[in-house]
């Protein structure tokens, strides 16, 4: 199994003024994933009220973020644990390390998003060694699959926009079904680390943060060095500010 926590999945919503950014995808996300668990689903009302009362008292006049995990508890019930934060700084643009954690591609849990995954959390600790916003996960292949913090598209040098397929076992990241959805030049496809090299364009594709073009990797420029076209249409279809 890939997980190494699969009794817990969780999903995370942006707020601001007391509204919750896609709230019937989340309510639908954690409900799917604790299916995939074998957890009892949670009912839809209890989850879509947790996340209304939350942004209501504490994010009415302010942007922030709600979690939501469902776990399985000693007594077999599934219990729903709340967390919140306030939205802080985040650069307008990220770096990215590739990371020396190697994916472990597709299982029956993959798609889902799950507490405690060691590969993604042993990536996110090799961001933050290195001073990055994001680390770039391939499977043993060769093949992009994720980021530790968001889904990734990727202008090829030829042009072609493309997002790794889930077959590969990256998360089904509710930002990146939007963007495919919106953005019609953007396409399921394989990136290689080669192709990643190549890349005209990176952008990272997260719930809480919309786009963010991802400027460096490894320290190295991607393309010109600055967002690309791909990432401010991204940016501009999200939406990810506008409730």
């Amino acid at each position: 199994m890939r997980r190494g926590a699969p009794d817990a999945c969780y999903t995370t919503a942006y707020v601001r003024g007391g509204r919750v950014q896609w709230l019937e995808a989340h309510v639908e996300r954690l409900a799917r994933d604790s299916a995939r668990l074998g957890l009892t689903a949670p009912e839809p009302e209890a989850v879509r009220a947790l996340f209304l009362a939350h942004a209501a008292e504490d994010f009415r006049e302010a942007d922030g973020v709600v979690r939501i995990e469902a776990r399985a508890a000693e007594d077999g019930r599934t219990e729903l644990i709340v967390a919140t934060r306030g939205l802080g700084e985040d650069p307008a643009h990220w770096s990215a390390v590739v990371a020396h954690t190697v994916h472990p591609g597709a299982t029956a849990l993959s798609a889902a998003k799950l507490s405690g995954d060691p590969p993604v959390v042993a990536a996110r600790r090799e961001a933050e060694a290195a001073g990055a916003d994001e680390a770039l996960l391939f499977d043993a292949s060769g093949y992009l699959v994720e980021g530790c913090r968001s889904a990734i598209a990727v202008v090829l040098a030829d042009g072609t926009a493309r997002t790794p397929p889930l077959s590969r076992g990256g998360v089904a990241s509710l930002t990146r079904a939007a963007a495919l959805e919106r953005c019609a030049e953007l396409a399921e496809g394989d990136v290689t680390r080669g192709a990643l090299g190549a890349a005209l364009e990176v952008v990272a594709l997260n719930a809480v943060r919309g786009a963010r073009a991802i400027v460096t990797i490894d320290g190295a420029p991607v393309g010109p060095g600055g967002p690309g076209p791909l990432a401010v249409r991204l940016d501009r279809a999200l939406a990810i500010r506008d409730l």
